[in-house]
């Protein structure tokens, strides 16, 4: 119910658990309260039940409709013109509005920190050099970075890589042969 009470709320969450609690309940509370008692808590109970159930309704019927209707109206990104320029294997480095890039554009990434780089090697000093090394090897041909958002590899770009193309917040790098 906290979850209810914050806002915080996954319409998945009344699904799982208010059944089992309605059977915690039943087995709990059979021999503490008279049988009079019991079939008017059962049934207040499961009237509570009927209202929060309302939400996962909603939940079935509603939000597959309101998902459909925003992949209905597909809008092209600024990374996926990108991705789309580049023949071969490449990486998306930023954050997480670059997550669904490589869904996008059907493609693998080339190397295994392929999203949210910066905010992983600034946990860990090893994750960091990994990462870097990547780079460093030629490993990764092609990148596409968000403007702002990788300080992690800026070194390398400016040395290594030379710009091919801006799109809106996006630029694509490729590797100098």
């Amino acid at each position: 119910l906290a979850l209810f009470c914050y806002g915080i709320f996954f319409y998945h969450y009344p699904m799982i658990a208010l059944f089992q609690v309605a059977l915690f309940v039943a087995y709990t509370y059979k021999g503490i309260i008279k049988k009079k008692t019991r079939i008017f808590t059962m049934l207040a109970f499961v009237i509570v039940m009927c209202y929060f159930s309302r939400f996962e309704l909603y939940a079935f019927l509603y939000i597959p409709i309101e998902y459909v209707e925003e992949y209905g109206t597909y809008e092209i990104k600024d990374y996926e013109v990108l991705a789309n320029e580049v023949e071969g294997d490449f990486v998306g480095f930023g954050s997480e509005r670059l997550k669904d890039i490589y869904l996008r554009t059907d493609r693998v990434p080339c190397s295994r920190f392929f999203s949210i780089q910066d905010w992983h090697a600034s946990f860990d000093e090893e994750t960091k050099q990994e990462i870097r090394a990547d780079y460093l090897s030629g490993k990764v041909k092609n990148v596409i970075v968000e403007v702002e958002q990788y300080y992690t590899i800026r070194d390398i770009l400016l040395e290594k890589y030379d710009l091919v193309d801006e799109q809106g917040n996006c630029k694509l790098y490729t590797l100098r042969e």
